[in-house]
């Protein structure tokens, strides 16, 4: 029997999304949900560029001013620090079942120069967000993604490959214009480049990011700007979500205790780590270290 990509899809996600509202995926940018009732209204902060896939049921969203309505199978691409409110709704024969993926900014860069180096031609316009009928391509790259979350070894070298698919399939499709700004346009990309690899390798130093622009010879207010143009988020922004996302593999893949984990990724504080660590992963570490080993087990 031929299984459509949307039914592997759906039954995934259905596998992954094991409790009501958000579940988080070995993937720190994938997340799943399920809403076995109407949800009014649920907000939350998002940051950078995010691919939303509604699988079952609908949604409409309030997004950059917008009011958008996301139908099974569509895709939602938004893009900026925004608060997202939104309404979910069940299907008649089941829950409300999503997936959320989040494009960390050094795949965004990575993806631009790729196609600009390959001569994509550049698309200026820009929207906030964008809604469509899921892509084919990004569809069999979402099968793929999700398909490797059991083997660690797999999602470590298949999975990042797959979120790269689906960016670049994104840049190619009229979704484009909800965070591409300027394939080709200048030097920028690369230097934005340089400054995220500059961060990652640093991320336990103290940085500013008077201290970033001078590593790659660029005005503080330029680096900035053009920083949130390519990736979505302040440089500040991302260089506490990449201390964040190191942790959170510190504490699962090393069993790193939480004040271990925040030293180790520059955190001075342990109740600013505790207090950051909670507003971007829904739990304190130590409880989401515990939580997410048990639901593993």
């Amino acid at each position: 029997m031929i299984v459509d990509g949307r039914d592997k899809l759906r039954t995934l996600v259905d596998r992954w999304a094991v409790a009501e509202g958000r579940t988080n995926s070995p993937l720190a940018a994938l997340a799943f949900y399920r809403m076995s009732q109407r949800q009014f209204c649920t907000k939350a902060v998002v940051n950078g560029v995010t691919l939303a896939v509604v699988v079952q049921g609908t949604k409409g969203v309030r997004v950059h001013g917008l009011e958008l309505a996301v139908e099974p199978m569509q895709e939602l691409v938004f893009t900026g620090e925004t608060t997202l409110e939104t309404t979910c709704q069940a299907a008649s024969d089941g829950p409300y079942l999503s997936l959320g993926l989040t494009f960390s900014p050094e795949t965004i860069v990575k993806c631009l120069m790729a196609l600009a180096g390959a001569g994509a031609p550049p698309k200026a316009e820009r929207v906030p967000a964008f809604v469509s009928e899921l892509e084919p391509a990004v569809l069999d790259a979402l099968v793929r993604l999700l398909g490797c979350l059991d083997d660690p070894v797999e999602r470590q070298l298949i999975g990042p490959l797959a979120v790269e698919e689906c960016a670049l399939r994104l840049l190619r499709s009229d979704a484009a214009a909800a965070f591409r700004s300027a394939v080709g346009k200048d030097g920028d990309l690369a230097r934005i480049e340089q400054a995220i690899r500059f961060m990652q390798s640093n991320r336990a130093r103290a940085l500013s990011v008077a201290d970033i622009a001078r590593h790659v010879g660029m005005s503080e207010s330029h680096f900035a700007h053009r920083f949130r143009d390519v990736a979505g988020l302040s440089p500040m922004r991302y260089l506490r979500q990449t201390r964040l996302d190191h942790a959170r593999t510190l504490m699962l893949s090393e069993g790193a205790r939480p004040s271990e984990a925040a030293a180790r990724v520059g955190f001075e504080s342990a109740s600013h780590f505790t207090r950051e660590f909670k507003r971007a992963y829904g739990a304190p570490p130590a409880d989401y270290a515990r939580r997410f080993r048990a639901a593993a087990s």
